[in-house]
C-alpha cells in the first residue's frame, strides 16, 4: 500500500509540482536568541566575545547574501511574465487558426497542454512574486546598536551579538520559505516549457500526417 501511494505522488509530480516533506527545523543555538543571551551571561572574555560577535554579524550577513540570491532567481522567473504572455497569446492563435490541425485528435491534446501551460506560466508569476514580498523580514534598527556611555563594554558586545542572533533566526526562516517558493516557480516554469516543447512535436506530427 506504502508503494502504491509513493506511485501515486510521484505520477502527480509530475503534473503538479509540490515539496516533499516538511523543512527540518535548524534547533541549533544560533536560532535560539534566549538560549544564546544565557550562555553569553556567563561569558566575560572581551576576546571571546569579540570572536563571538564577528562571528554572529558574519551569520547575519551571509544570510543576506542568500536572500538577494534567492530574491534574484524569483526576479528572473517574474520577468518571464512578458515572454509567457506573448508565447500564450501566440499559441492561441495559432491553435484556433482554421485548418491549422487537421486531426481532431492532435487538436484535443494541443489544447489540453496549452491550458497547462497557462496554468504553469500563472503559478511561475505567482510564486516568484511571493518571492519577492519582503513582509516581515527583520532588519538592524540603528538605534539600538548605538553605544551607551554607562554600559560595559562587555554587556554591549553581548547585546549586539544577541541582535545579529536574533535577526538571523528570523531571516533564516523567512529565507527558507522564499527558497521553497523558488523552487517551485522553477518546476512549475520547467513544466510549462516542456508542455510547449511537446506542443511543437504535435505540430509536426501533425504536418507529416497531412502528408501521408
Amino acid at each position: 500500500m506504502a508503494k502504491l501511494k509513493e506511485c501515486f505522488k510521484n505520477i502527480a509530480q509530475i503534473f503538479w509540482p509540490f515539496l516533499e516533506g516538511e523543512r527540518k527545523e535548524d534547533n541549533s543555538l544560533f536560532t535560539q536568541p534566549k538560549e544564546m543571551l544565557n550562555k553569553l551571561e556567563t561569558i566575560n572574555d572581551i576576546n571571546l566575545l569579540t570572536q563571538f560577535l564577528t562571528m554572529a554579524e558574519k551569520l547575519y550577513l551571509e544570510e543576506k547574501d542568500r536572500l538577494r540570491t534567492v530574491e534574484a532567481k524569483g526576479t528572473t522567473f517574474l520577468g518571464t511574465s512578458g515572454f509567457a504572455a506573448a508565447l500564450l497569446i501566440w499559441l492561441a492563435q495559432t491553435i484556433k487558426s482554421e485548418g491549422f490541425i487537421d486531426h481532431y485528435w492532435l487538436s484535443i491534446i494541443v489544447t489540453v497542454l496549452y491550458t497547462f501551460t497557462q496554468i504553469y506560466f500563472i503559478m511561475t508569476i505567482y510564486y516568484s512574486a511571493c518571492t519577492l514580498s519582503r513582509r516581515r523580514y527583520s532588519t538592524i534598527d540603528r538605534a539600538k546598536i548605538f553605544p551607551r556611555e554607562e554600559t560595559e563594554y562587555a554587556t554591549y558586545l553581548k547585546r549586539i551579538a544577541v541582535i545579529y542572533i536574533t535577526n538571523y533566526s528570523r531571516n533564516l526562516r523567512i529565507t527558507n520559505e522564499k527558497t521553497d517558493l523558488v523552487a517551485l516557480a522553477q518546476e512549475n516554469f520547467l513544466r510549462a516549457l516542456i508542455c510547449i516543447g511537446v506542443i511543437g512535436v504535435l505540430f509536426a506530427i501533425d504536418k507529416l500526417l497531412s502528408l501521408v
